[in-house]
């Protein structure tokens, strides 16, 4: 009976490393989406406050067209 328990115990531990692994993965992800989220929204707003986007978009328009 002991050496059945033994043996599940070490079947079972790498088991839920695993799935820790997995959850710590979907929380770094689901933080960084939310971080490309929040740097988009932050270029957006500096957009709309200064005219560095017409400038950027000109000079990429310029650049495509050599």
């Amino acid at each position: 009976m002991h050496l059945y328990l033994a043996s599940a115990r070490i079947l079972i531990a790498p088991l839920k490393k695993t799935a820790k692994k997995k959850r710590c993965n979907l929380v770094r992800t689901a933080a960084c989406s939310s971080a490309r989220l929040l740097a988009a929204r932050r270029v957006a707003a500096l957009c709309d406050q200064t005219s560095v986007c017409a400038i950027t978009a000109t000079i990429n328009k310029q650049a495509g067209g050599r």
